[in-house]
C-alpha cells in the first residue's frame, strides 16, 4: 500500500471520527490517517456516530462520513452534530460524482466533500486542510518574571 507524503503527516494528534457503513472503507481510512499521526475512532453509522461523538464532543476535531449509509445519512448526521456543537468541522464522502453538486452541503457548513475513490495524497491533504489550525508554540521560553501579555502599546506611524 502506498503511504501518504511526509509533508502530509502533520496530523499532530488531531481526533477524527470515521463513519462509513462499508468496513473496506474505514480500513483503508485508518491506515492513511494513522500513519499521518491523527487519532481516530469509528463508527458503522449514523446513530453509532451520534453516540461517539455525544460522549466526545469536545474531544473530536473532525468527522468524515459517507453520504449514503443505512439509517440516518450523511447530511442528516452532520445537522444533528452541527446541533451538539456549532461549530463542527465536518467532511462528506461519496462515491456520486458524475453530475454531483457539493454546493448545498459546504452552504449548510461542512468542510467539503470528498468523492470516492480517491487519490492517497489529496484525501490527506483535504482532511488536513479541514482540521482547524494547530496552536502555535513560542519559540522562545516563557520568563516567569515578565507578564505573558502582548504588547497593545500604541505606536505611532509618523516621526516628528
Amino acid at each position: 500500500m502506498a503511504t501518504p507524503n511526509k509533508e502530509h503527516s502533520a496530523g499532530n494528534g488531531k481526533s477524527i471520527l470515521l463513519v462509513d457503513d462499508e468496513p473496506i472503507v474505514i480500513k483503508l481510512m485508518l491506515e492513511l490517517l494513522k500513519e499521518s499521526g491523527f487519532k481516530l475512532l469509528t463508527a458503522k453509522d449514523g446513530e453509532e456516530a451520534l453516540e461517539i461523538f455525544s460522549s466526545n464532543r469536545h474531544k473530536i476535531d473532525l468527522v468524515i462520513s459517507d453520504l449514503l449509509m443505512d439509517g440516518m445519512k450523511g447530511d442528516k448526521l452532520f445537522l444533528k452534530l452541527k446541533k451538539l456543537r456549532g461549530d463542527i468541522r465536518f467532511l462528506l464522502c461519496t462515491a456520486s460524482h458524475e453530475g454531483f453538486d457539493q454546493r448545498p452541503f459546504l452552504e449548510i457548513g461542512m468542510k467539503g466533500v470528498i468523492i470516492k475513490p480517491f487519490e492517497i495524497d489529496r484525501f490527506v491533504r483535504i482532511v488536513a486542510n479541514a482540521l482547524p489550525p494547530s496552536e502555535t508554540i513560542p519559540e522562545e521560553p516563557v520568563d516567569p518574571e515578565k507578564p505573558c501579555l502582548p504588547d497593545y502599546s500604541l505606536q505611532s506611524d509618523t516621526q516628528n
